[in-house]
């Protein structure tokens, strides 16, 4: 069981069962703020990368895409991460896996054989190729984009901005453009974000 979850706040997700069951299980239910991507920048990334991949799938493999999502799963497994500089597949087997690239040519002469295997390989290449085209287009736009965070600790008082929020006021151009504050009970480690 995961250690925990950080989510949005889909109703299903706050929902009293799904909370206790999360309780019970000993996972602690994280909820991000809405519009705050770098709450959750790690999956926001990977979901953003995921999309162009599957989206070039759909142009490169036409109506049988689906069928090749497992070689799609395979490239993503095989490609080095930037952050660890290690493959997934390395992470959790402590080994490579074989590209069938990396194998040569048999010995035995069966062109339906030939033609599957150079599909698998094209497949595997591409999904590859969009992986590195994706990871430098989202690095490209967020270089120097983000400004440096200040430094909050436990127990400093913060305020709140109300640009996102769906405050019922009637007059919402003389609504105040913060609430709070807010006591921060503790920084939660690797994201930016606060409880």
């Amino acid at each position: 069981m995961p250690i925990s979850i950080v989510s949005d706040w889909d109703v299903r997700l706050r929902a009293h069962f799904w909370r206790a069951l999360q309780q019970r299980m000993g996972t602690d239910l994280r909820f991000t703020t809405a519009h705050m991507p770098n709450s959750n920048g790690k999956v926001e990334h990977v979901n953003a990368v995921l999309g162009d991949i599957l989206r070039s799938m759909c142009t490169f493999a036409g109506k049988e895409w689906e069928r090749n999502l497992i070689l799609a799963e395979f490239a993503m497994t095989s490609s080095k991460c930037s952050a660890t500089g290690l493959t997934p597949s390395f992470v959790n087997l402590a080994r490579e896996p074989q590209v069938p690239a990396n194998l040569g040519k048999p010995s035995l002469d069966v062109p339906a054989a030939e033609e599957l295997a150079d599909a698998m390989i094209a497949t595997i290449t591409h999904t590859r190729d969009t992986i590195e085209r994706a990871k430098r287009k989202y690095e490209k736009e967020n270089a120097g984009s983000r400004r440096p965070v200040e430094a909050v600790n436990a127990s400093d008082q913060v305020l709140f901005s109300c640009k996102n929020l769906n405050l019922k006021m009637v007059a919402c151009k003389l609504t105040s453009r913060y609430v709070g504050s807010f006591k921060i009970l503790a920084a939660v480690p690797g994201t930016g974000s606060y409880k």
